[in-house]
């Protein structure tokens, strides 16, 4: 009974951590958009780089397009490596499982 109970709760987790990490994607996704957007902006509007120069220069860094672009990119390597990742451990479960066959 003991063991039933434990796999319910590890099975919540599991679920639990699925929907957690797919917030975190969705929100990371959301915020590099956002920031795309912005940036795009920020290029094509004189009066808002004259202000952001003049007030908050720092920013003028991250509105470039550059590091926009260099975050997508690495977000979009994160995403194939981690994938790449799970076909390997996949794949390694459907060897292990041939081989008991």
């Amino acid at each position: 009974m003991t063991e039933e109970v434990f796999d319910v709760t590890k099975l919540r987790l599991e679920t639990s951590l699925r929907r957690f990490r797919a917030l975190v994607i969705g929100e990371v996704v959301i915020i590099v958009g956002l920031a795309a957007m912005l940036s795009e902006e920020y290029q094509n509007n004189q009066f808002m780089r004259q202000w952001v120069q003049t007030n908050f220069w720092p920013a003028g860094f991250l509105l470039n397009g550059y590091f926009v672009t260099a975050v997508a990119g690495m977000l979009v390597g994160i995403a194939l490596a981690s994938y790449r990742n799970r076909r390997s451990r996949d794949q390694a479960i459907l060897d292990a499982l041939r081989r008991l066959i």
